[in-house]
């Protein structure tokens, strides 16, 4: 998990843990999101090659480094309210002014807060707003900025407001999002009030990218922990997706509910079933977040990776070498599961209609084939 946490909480402290990066590196796993959340780059706005002019540029911050230190354009001295944020990054022979083109160091109602050295090349930026209006609000700003990159993005960690209403009533919205960063993955959590949580940035694991950053993991309430997004082929079934998106997603098919064992567990469970006529296509479990955390798909619409129910056991080994099928010990059914992802191809046997031949270490699996014809049953999502 990411070795940094940072969570904002008022009036703004930070707490840093030591953690341990063991989840969503990179390998090889079925569909994910696609979307791409992009940083900016910052804009050079000088060079200097002789000695640094402390007037001209002065110090910022408190990071003692010595790469690169933040100065300011621009200083209101009675408000004490900066603008046009600097980076002034130091190269073998001179030095670069780099500006952050970020409206949240060029108004007179924000500011920079305090600077933090994250995991690897990245600083956080804490930052306050103080809009003018009838309610009384404060919006906090996490900016990250990669010093190798030279890029960075924003993200709205703090929100509150009180604002009057009918009767002298004071009716307040209030979230907050705390961040855990690593050179290769950024986890947040949002906690909110229904009416402020789109103020926050929302919940999930974002994968870095060199020009920005991937949602590669969804956070689920009810296990109090980050699950990975598993999507098909063409990312319109996920993992982590909103129940009602993938209702839209597959207008034109039926619904009901249904009780049945997922991922051959002792106890059934519930889940709503989407058909067309007499064919079932999925079935989806969703937690009290109205999120989709696991489905069935019984249909070839849908591909993971290339791979549906219309292949067989000889065309899968193929593919995966190193795959084997085995024998859940609960429903007796066949399935091959592949490293590192949440996905199964299932094969709803018993011991007299086999597609592997087994011996008697039957736990070991097998890549000998009794039906190697016999098409996937289900493809199992969890």
């Amino acid at each position: 998990m990411p070795k940094l946490t940072l969570s904002r909480l008022v009036p703004g402290t930070v707490r840093i843990a030591a953690l341990c990066f063991l989840c969503f590196q990179s390998v090889r796993i079925f569909a994910q999101s696609t979307d791409l959340i992009e940083f900016s780059d910052l804009i050079a706005v000088d060079t200097l090659h002789k000695p640094l002019d402390g007037k001209r540029y002065p110090k910022m911050d408190s990071l003692q480094r010595s790469d690169c230190f933040f100065s300011y354009q621009h200083i209101d001295s009675k408000r004490g309210l900066y603008s046009d944020l600097l980076l002034i990054k130091k190269y073998s022979d001179h030095w670069v002014v780099y500006r952050l083109d970020s409206e949240w160091y060029s108004s007179s109602n924000r500011s920079p807060e305090r600077f933090e050295s994250a995991r690897g090349p990245f600083i956080c930026i804490w930052s306050r707003r103080y809009p003018s209006g009838t309610c009384q609000s404060i919006t906090g700003c996490l900016g990250l900025l990669n010093t190798e990159t030279l890029k960075y993005a924003e993200f709205i960690d703090y929100s509150y407001s009180e604002c009057p209403g009918v009767g002298g009533q004071v009716t307040i919205a209030q979230c907050s999002s705390k961040f855990e960063i690593d050179e290769a993955v950024i986890r947040v959590k949002q906690s909110s009030d229904t009416a402020a949580m789109d103020n926050c940035f929302p919940s999930g694991a974002y994968r870095l990218e060199r020009e920005g950053m991937v949602k590669v993991g969804y956070y689920n309430s009810e296990s109090a922990e980050f699950e990975n997004i598993v999507c098909d082929d063409a990312a319109l079934l996920c993992t982590g997706m909103p129940f009602s998106e993938l209702v839209s997603q597959l207008k034109g098919s039926s619904r009901r509910e249904v009780s049945f064992r997922f991922c051959a567990a002792e106890e059934n469970q519930r889940a709503i079933e989407f058909y067309r006529g007499d064919s079932t296509w999925l079935r989806v479990i969703t937690n009290a977040d109205g999120l989709v955390i696991a489905y069935e798909v019984y249909t070839p619409v849908f591909s993971f990776d290339g791979l549906n129910t219309f292949h067989t056991p000889k065309e899968v080994l193929d593919l995966y070498p190193q795959a084997r099928i085995h024998i859940d010990s609960i429903s007796d059914w066949e399935y091959i599961s592949f490293p590192n992802t949440s996905m199964r191809l299932i094969w709803q046997t018993d011991p007299t209609n086999r597609v592997g031949h087994h011996g008697k270490d039957f736990e070991a699996g097998t890549r000998e084939l009794e039906r190697p014809s016999a098409k996937v049953d289900f493809i199992e999502v969890y």
